[in-house]
């Protein structure tokens, strides 16, 4: 059986190829954390057949090296596993001690079963994923659990600190527009309550986070996902829910954002 992270990238190719020919949409979910190619010239250029139509495709990305928690048990970890995913033992972290493995306690945890975390993702992946135009900035959700990934709660803070103010990656403004206004603009045809997302003007919700861009910086980990600092203020339909740093209690102003084929 094929390792996932090469299926991926199979996968990715043969899309962006029916895509060019259709005119059809997609979308590569989460291009710096999971290894679509195991390069990054080759990831970004799996869907370069559409990049005469922008519209046609769109990335979503979020900056972080690591990957999620996973069983170190599965076919992931079959033999040819370094090759294919072009690392090393040393970039195996058993989750419940913090310890990278050697080839003598990655086979005695494999045997004994549990979680690792895989440090797969060069820093230089998450710089270009970032700039590329067709990127939008994002995450899935996750509970507030041991072990959940960091990304749960520090993707956009960890955006702004470190790639706009540190690093300067990307400017404040365009990283907005990728946080904000692309992936509302992305969502509205199959969710028309996004044309009232990701923009700040008359009638549409006031859903706003004020926050300063000279402090704010994520604080998140795999130990706990820990609040981001310098996010002030958050309104969600015109309600504080987040007040002086300090979420308010029991207020619950949100609506569920649904499908027009829901019924």
């Amino acid at each position: 059986a094929m390792n996932p992270f090469g299926a991926t990238a199979l996968a990715s190719e043969s899309n962006s190829r029916v895509s060019s020919r259709s005119r059809s949409r997609w979308r590569v979910k989460a291009t710096s954390l999971c290894g679509v190619c195991d390069r990054a010239d080759s990831r970004f250029s799996c869907p370069d057949g559409c990049r005469t139509t922008p519209r046609l495709v769109k990335m979503r990305s979020a900056p972080f090296t690591v990957s999620n928690c996973i069983d170190i048990a599965p076919t992931l970890f079959d033999e040819g596993w370094q090759e294919e995913m072009g690392i090393t033992y040393q970039d195996i972290q058993w989750e419940a001690t913090g310890e990278r493995l050697t080839e003598a306690t990655f086979q005695t945890y494999r045997e004994r079963g549990g979680t690792v975390i895989i440090h797969m993702m060069k820093p230089e992946w998450i710089v270009k994923g970032i700039q590329d135009e067709r990127t939008m900035i994002g995450s899935d959700g996750m509970p507030y659990a041991p072990g959940a990934h960091p990304r749960t709660a520090g993707t956009f803070s960890r955006v702004l600190g470190r790639y706009v103010r540190e690093q300067k990656v990307i400017g404040l403004m365009e990283a907005l527009r990728k946080m904000t206004i692309m992936p509302a603009q992305r969502l509205e045809a199959i969710a028309p309550m996004m044309r009232s997302k990701g923009r700040l003007q008359v009638g549409v919700d006031a859903d706003i986070t004020i926050f300063d861009p000279t402090t704010i910086i994520d604080k998140a980990d795999f130990k706990g996902l820990k609040y981001s600092e310098g996010v002030q203020y958050v309104l969600i339909n015109g309600q504080l829910v987040v007040e002086n740093q300090q979420i308010r209690p029991n207020v619950f102003p949100g609506e569920a954002i649904v499908s027009k084929y829901r019924r």
